[in-house]
């Protein structure tokens, strides 16, 4: 197992998780490489360097990091013979490389990959829910509202939500107070007055549940608390639909988790998905001003599921295809 995997951009957000999730699993520290190109990461946190982790020539490369150095850093792995699963937005709408959510369109994968994209984080947990229903009544249109946690922005937007809420000075990463705010811009802005971040939403969704006929909408607003995205999703169908059917839709995913019981005060909160591994969802109800309407609403952990934990399944399932081939 030593060098086996290695975890590059290992001391950010999301890689912090990824190495909390390999550990989970059984795989000590020292059995795979964390990788910084930070001075102070590799004297404090045990980091070794790119360079080093190319000589080793790891099996699988879980890339934590931004676009531009992916795109750098994913031709030189590959040519040491390494599988990367990379979690930037770089690769994910490129024809030829798989975008996954393993319960989704882990099929699609043949074992022979040797770079996968995963989805943004807001992507992963929609279609963990749309994909178990659209393929029982068929989507027309999805209309989504996001309500992100500030980890989604990384760790100096976090340092800027801290500090506001205890009244200390800060280099603001928001160009808006976060703290006892809301922010209705996620990513930058197109064009067309949307954001990057709702353009995610649907060129992925669309790719990943293979239907890009599914008439898509999103606004993403970024909320004060630390961790976990919450979403109000309303899909319109062709036909009538059963929520029994629904209920039982969603159930056959494992990763999802039924939490819908409002008398009861029972409903999804970042406060239950926060370091757990299922999607969350409730308040599921016909919409009566359609004839084929659903509402629901949909919490999960962006930095595991909507993250390092997808990655680290893809990497499972790369190896079970690969050990049956």
């Amino acid at each position: 197992m030593k060098n086996k995997i290695a975890v590059v951009g290992a001391t950010g957000l999301v890689g912090k998780e990824m190495c909390q999730i390999l550990s989970e699993q059984g795989i000590r520290s020292g059995d795979f490489l964390k990788v910084s190109r930070s001075m102070q990461d590799r004297r404090d946190n045990g980091c070794v360097p790119v360079e080093t982790a190319l000589k080793l020539r790891p099996e699988y490369v879980f890339l934590a990091t931004g676009d531009d150095v992916s795109r750098e850093l994913v031709p030189q792995f590959r040519e040491a013979g390494s599988t990367i699963i990379d979690k930037s937005d770089a690769f994910r709408m490129n024809e030829d490389i798989p975008l996954i959510v393993p319960e989704i369109n882990g099929y699609v994968m043949d074992g022979l990959e040797t770079i996968i994209s995963t989805p943004n984080c807001t992507t992963t947990q929609l279609v963990m829910v749309l994909g178990p229903i659209h393929s029982i009544f068929r989507i027309k249109r999805v209309v989504v509202s996001t309500y992100q946690s500030v980890s989604g922005s990384g760790k100096d937007a976090l340092l800027q939500l801290n500090k506001e809420r205890f009244g200390e000075k800060t280099e603001p990463f928001y160009p808006h107070a976060i703290d006892n705010n809301l922010i209705p811009a996620c990513d930058s802005f197109l064009t067309d007055g949307y954001t990057k971040e709702e353009q995610k939403i649907v060129q992925e969704s669309g790719k990943i549940l293979m239907d890009r006929s599914i008439r898509i909408s999103a606004t993403a607003v970024r909320v004060p608390i630390s961790r976990s995205h919450g979403m109000s999703v309303n899909i319109e169908f062709y036909d009538d639909f059963d929520l029994l059917n629904i209920k039982n839709a969603l159930n056959s995913n494992s990763g999802i988790r039924i939490l819908d019981e409002p008398e009861k005060g029972i409903y999804p909160m970042p406060i239950n998905a926060s370091g757990g591994d299922k999607v969350l969802v409730g308040r599921i109800r016909r919409d009566h001003s359609c004839d084929f309407g659903l509402n629901l609403w949909i919490v999960a952990d962006n930095l595991r599921k909507g993250a390092a934990l997808n990655a680290y399944q893809i990497m499972k399932t790369l190896e079970l295809k690969r050990g049956n081939r």
